[in-house]
């Protein structure tokens, strides 16, 4: 904006020049002269003006969202940081932690819960939630053998 009000300002004082010396040499202002040039890019400024004009609330809107995200994202790194914390300093002062491991099905076991017995060292085992992932690994990992890790009902 700042730079469109810049140039804004400075084609008046242009414009007026080149009109009186267009008048005093009795020149003609076509569309494709210095004059006719210089006027239309003037349209086409205000035009520009008018549409960051327009744009400006939505942006700001956005902004203000972006920063509310920013500092809940801020938040969530500070929390995240604080249990990094608390897991570094269980683990040094845990000489034996207990191996454990969990089956899950994919309905009883939230994303959070997971990651926390995951961060915690457990093994987890458990079933996605619908059928979207097991072609996904299947073509990841064609030339390797699979192994069945247990009876699932078809």
């Amino acid at each position: 904006m700042a730079d469109l009000e810049q140039q804004i300002q400075q084609q008046p004082a242009e414009l007026a020049r080149l009109e009186t010396e267009y008048e005093a040499n009795g020149r003609e202002a076509r569309p494709f002269s210095r004059l006719g040039k210089l006027r239309i890019q003037m349209g086409v400024l205000s035009l520009k003006q008018e549409r960051l004009l327009k744009k400006l609330p939505v942006l700001k809107k956005k902004m203000e969202l972006r920063k509310v995200q920013w500092k809940a994202s801020l938040q969530l790194e500070k929390q995240l940081r604080q249990r990094l914390d608390q897991y570094e300093h269980d683990n040094t002062s845990n000489p034996a932690p207990i191996r454990a491991i969990f089956s899950l099905d994919a309905g009883f076991a939230s994303r959070e819960n997971l990651i926390f017995l995951i961060e915690m060292g457990y093994e987890v085992y458990t079933r996605p939630f619908g059928n979207w992932l097991l072609p996904r690994l299947k073509k990841l990992m064609e030339e390797k053998c699979w192994q069945r890790v247990g009876k699932t009902p078809k």
